[in-house]
């Protein structure tokens, strides 16, 4: 009796031309790809990965560096892909929740990109001012305006703290 995961497997690779059979990282991005294992898939478990009591520390570890090296691809990529990798998920990561959401679905593959619609969602929700995102300063527009109208973005755009009740009952 074959294992569900086998059958997956062997599709993959029985898809696969001659030729390509042969090639190991061919196959094996194959597999990769009818299991959906991709680069954030990897991201999103070596960031999700917890500490078991289990595995103890040399486990742990062990089990954490594995996933960095599926997320992060060293042989695949240069010092700078990889730092531009990191930056790009953190930047995204401390957008307000409804930026980063439009970002995400965008799936930007880099900082250049994910910044442009960052500011492309802010500029459809607040077109007056353009300054604030773009950093390009309008004639007429003091520090205490923008020190304002940013003040303003953020009232309207944070999140309710989760430590308190939304409202009191008292």
């Amino acid at each position: 009796m074959k294992l569900k995961g086998e059958r997956r497997t062997q599709k993959a690779y029985s898809s696969l031309n001659a030729r390509d059979a042969q090639d190991y990282d061919y196959v094996k991005d194959a597999i990769f790809h009818r299991y959906e294992l991709n680069v954030e898939t990897f991201r999103q478990r070596f960031r999700a990965y917890r500490y078991s009591n289990f595995d103890g520390p040399r486990e742990a570890y062990a089990q954490l560096h594995e996933l960095l090296l599926k997320w992060i691809q060293p042989e695949r990529k240069t010092g700078e892909q990889i730092l531009e990798m990191i930056a790009l998920e953190q930047f995204i990561e401390i957008l307000p929740d409804k930026v980063k959401l439009w970002v995400q679905e965008h799936r930007p593959e880099t900082s250049t990109k994910a910044i442009s619609l960052a500011e492309d969602f802010l500029l459809k929700l607040f077109p007056f001012s353009s300054d604030l995102f773009k950093g390009q300063g309008k004639p007429g527009k003091t520090k205490r305006e923008k020190r304002l109208l940013k003040a303003q973005w953020k009232t309207e755009h944070s999140e309710p703290k989760k430590d308190f009740p939304a409202t009191a009952n008292w």
